[in-house]
């Protein structure tokens, strides 16, 4: 039998999917929110990165009623305030089973402590823009009971390893989403022949 203390799933997990979140912090639409000369047109794309799979994350939660403390609701409500978008497009996001859910779960919650990083530098660049969803409240008893979630339900190899596939699944979404938005990007800038 196998003696797991606190904390050896959450280290599993990110040690498993460092390589894909260290690719995140260099890509290049979400990396623009830490620098100095972020543009509007930046960081509204970013935060349509950000709604698109925060949306998803919590219809694919939503949809199989589980993990209820573990909602995205305020995320999404910020983002829809922040967003300039008329319709934003729902990407599905198919997860196998509970594990894989909570290990998406720990991604989008876990990305609280990005957004918090960022918070200044967005703000200091752009002051008269939307921050909702920078200033979005992210619980420490939410995280911390996330986190205890994590390990219970992760107690076994096959469970651990589920809940490490939604967490890898959720980071490859969040870079499949910001490339299709940086060609989106592109191909407007392209339209208007800059």
């Amino acid at each position: 039998m196998i003696q797991l203390t606190i904390g050896d799933v959450r280290s599993e997990v990110a040690q498993a999917t460092r390589q894909i979140h260290d690719a995140l912090h260099r890509d290049p639409l979400l990396s623009c929110l830490m620098h100095a000369d972020l543009t509007q047109a930046a960081y509204q794309s970013a935060l349509g990165v950000f709604a698109q799979f925060y949306g998803a994350i919590e219809t694919a939660r939503n949809a199989v009623n589980l993990f209820p403390e573990f909602h995205l609701k305020a995320e999404c409500v910020a983002l829809q305030q922040d967003v300039c978008l008329v319709s934003p497009p729902e990407p599905r996001f198919a997860l196998q089973g509970r594990q894989a859910l909570l290990g998406a779960l720990y991604v989008a919650h876990g990305a609280a402590f990005g957004r918090n990083s960022m918070r200044t530098n967005v703000i200091t660049a752009l002051p008269n823009a939307s921050h909702h969803f920078l200033r979005c409240p992210a619980p420490a008893h939410r995280w911390r009971a996330l986190i205890s979630t994590l390990e219970q339900v992760g107690h076994g190899p096959r469970a651990r390893q589920r809940i490490i596939d939604g967490a890898q699944q959720a980071f490859s979404f969040v870079a499949d989403i910001s490339k299709s938005e940086q060609l989106d990007c592109a191909c407007e800038g392209l339209q208007r022949g800059q």
